[in-house]
């Protein structure tokens, strides 16, 4: 093979391999995967976050979720040094005798 022919293969070669060019992540994008990736490491279920826009989020752990992986989630967010509007939906909606579920007062 010339050194012609082996300079063109290279040269094809490389061009291909070109890295596509990187998308651009959007604020909500950048803070909903630093909520996946908290998510992952406490081993919560991802739609524990409710991101909504840029700032509010909202938090809905499942009423059976340890408290340690709730607590592990809580300082994640605080460690992530992103300024959130932080809304919690607690488990007393779940107490049996809740007003609000069955409309009787204990």
């Amino acid at each position: 093979m010339s050194k012609t022919a082996a300079a063109i293969i290279i040269c094809a070669f490389c061009i291909s391999c070109e890295p596509a060019p990187a998308t651009k992540m959007t604020l909500h994008d950048f803070r909903q995967a630093e909520l996946d990736r908290i998510a992952d490491k406490c081993g919560i279920a991802r739609n524990t976050f409710d991101l909504r826009g840029d700032e509010e989020l909202h938090m809905k752990p499942d009423v059976n979720e340890a408290y340690e992986r709730v607590d592990c989630a809580l300082r994640g967010i605080n460690e992530s040094k992103i300024p959130f509007k932080l809304g919690l939906v607690g488990n007393e909606a779940y107490i049996t005798g809740n007003v609000a579920l069955d409309g009787n007062v204990e």
